[in-house]
């Protein structure tokens, strides 16, 4: 996320990545650049690392030996780095989902967090789900947001010994200040 948009070249302070990657990636040839599908073709193993894919990305836009401030990419080609580094993560999620299926035979999958906001990841599963006859369950986009702070306040509230137990009442937002212990 963070990295890659800082390898392009055009990232914001305060912003969310993923977004300005898939706005980036608008009107750029995913088959532009060549990159790989981490861990893609291993079927042994459900995990994913996008490490040597922003690896690559970087080397791209950079090549080994070259000077580390030239200039960003800027228009066509910065449109094909990031339709092609987007088109490269997707197809990665859709291999590793594809394995989770055939070896558990699931009918359906629910996607969440941050990336389930993507358009071409929306789609990708929309149409792999088609395919393999499958049920998808994807919030709207408005509910796609990142789980890591909420994980962080979960995670301070375990360390305080605090649990709420399976009776918990949902109450979304991030509303930090009902986390914090009471007196």
């Amino acid at each position: 996320g963070n990295e890659t948009f800082l390898v392009l070249g055009t990232t914001n302070a305060g912003k969310v990545r993923g977004p300005e990657i898939e706005r980036a990636a608008a009107g750029g040839d995913p088959r532009a650049h060549r990159l790989p599908r981490p861990l893609a073709n291993d079927r042994d193993r459900l995990d994913m690392s996008f490490s040597g894919l922003k690896t690559a990305l970087r080397y791209r836009v950079r090549p080994p030996g070259t000077a580390a401030d030239g200039p960003p990419p800027r228009g066509q080609d910065l449109a094909d780095l990031a339709a092609s580094f987007q088109r490269a993560v997707v197809d990665a999620i859709l291999a590793k989902v594809e394995l989770a299926i055939d070896r558990s035979g699931c009918r359906a999958v629910a996607v969440g967090g941050g990336v389930a906001a993507n358009t071409l990841l929306r789609e990708s599963l929309a149409a792999l789900a088609g395919r393999r006859g499958l049920r998808l369950f994807i919030p709207p986009r408005s509910l796609c947001t990142d789980n890591a702070a909420m994980g962080a306040i979960a995670w301070e509230r375990l360390e305080r010994g605090e649990d709420d137990g399976l009776g918990l009442d949902v109450t979304p937002g991030t509303d930090r200040a009902a986390s914090r212990p009471k007196p």
